[in-house]
């Protein structure tokens, strides 16, 4: 019987990313606000302008932000609340609709957003339909119109 020789092996390299492959989306917490710019997906390459306190994603109609695997816990969350600034010289006014799953997904809420403007930010909120568990959400804007109605700058869930 021989001994036995360890033998060293040359470390290897992890393996390569395939091309094509979405990086994991990251997790939120839906009780605790959400950064708009912060999203994992999005419809095109938002606008995205500093705010005073967090920078804010350009709301325009026909474009969409998903957010990957939020975690809204185990008691069903039912309102949607956003902060909103409306520091827009051409100010209009559109809707924010809540989705789950994709932005043609299953509507949670809408939320009307605009008005007058003026240096101002707000926060608004509305009843959304009851969500528990994890899932990912896409913001979907819709206005009618080709000028900016909002500027957002984060979301939460609550109670």
């Amino acid at each position: 019987m021989q001994p036995s020789v360890p033998t060293t092996q040359a470390p290897t390299a992890p393996p390569a990313k395939r091309p094509g492959t979405p990086a994991p989306a990251p997790s939120y917490e839906a009780l605790t606000p959400i950064h708009a710019v912060d999203y994992a997906r999005a419809s095109d390459t938002p606008e995205i302008v500093p705010g005073p306190d967090l920078d804010r994603v350009v709301l325009r109609d026909g474009t969409w932000l998903g957010y990957g695997r939020i975690d809204f816990g185990c008691a069903p969350l039912t309102r949607f609340l956003a902060t909103v600034d409306h520091r827009l010289p051409e100010q209009g006014s559109g809707q924010v609709e809540v989705r789950s799953g994709a932005p043609t997904g299953e509507l949670l809420g809408r939320i009307a957003i605009g008005g007058p403007g003026g240096d101002r930010t707000s926060t608004v909120s509305t009843d959304i339909t009851p969500v528990c568990g994890i899932h990912e959400i896409y913001l979907v804007f819709t206005s009618g119109q080709q000028t900016a109605f909002a500027r957002l700058a984060s979301f939460s869930f609550d109670m």
